[in-house]
């Protein structure tokens, strides 16, 4: 899911978690909401069916979920570059 400023931010389906700011400080930290915008996106273009699938290989699936963990393939922890995340 793209955010309102350009930032992609990569989802999970059935996981109620996202890596944007509303989420750790709205959901997490204050307990204000129980989701953010994006999951909520997310899971309206599953049940309506107006997502998109991707399909990816399975070395871009790797880089993906090490950026979604902040890692990277030796398992240092980093912070993800936005620019390269489906």
């Amino acid at each position: 899911v793209t955010g309102s400023s350009g930032i992609p931010y990569t989802l999970f389906p059935g996981v109620n978690y996202c890596p944007c700011p509303a989420y750790r400080y709205q959901v997490i930290s204050s307990q204000i909401f129980l989701t953010c915008k994006h999951v909520l996106a997310a899971r309206l273009a599953e049940i309506t069916q107006k997502g998109r699938n991707l399909s990816v290989s399975v070395e871009e699936l790797t880089r993906i979920l090490c950026a979604a963990a902040n890692l990277d393939r030796d398992g240092e922890n980093h912070e993800p570059n936005p620019t390269v995340l489906v």
